[in-house]
């Protein structure tokens, strides 16, 4: 009874401290962006780094890690629409 108790308050204060989703919230803004002309220039990157090391049975392994993205993109008006490269 005890153990059941103790589950329902700490799922009930999960719930009283949860927030908002994320998705719901506006994704954070942090491309660059310039024009030239009538274009639209934008540019995003990310940059992780991590040290990864393993101690196994037979041999153990370390090494740095690191998955990087850059992304560019260029836009303009066209007709009533829109081109995006």
């Amino acid at each position: 009874m005890i153990v059941v108790r103790s589950m329902f308050m700490a799922i009930t204060l999960c719930g009283a401290l949860a927030v908002s989703a994320s998705a719901q919230d506006d994704p954070p803004q942090h491309h660059h962006e310039a024009t030239s002309g009538t274009w639209t220039w934008a540019t995003d990157a990310n940059v992780f780094v991590g040290f990864n090391d393993q101690e196994r049975h037979f041999a153990d392994f370390s090494a740095w890690e690191s998955q990087n993205w850059f992304m560019g993109s260029g836009g303009r008006s066209i007709g009533r629409g829109r081109l995006t490269i």
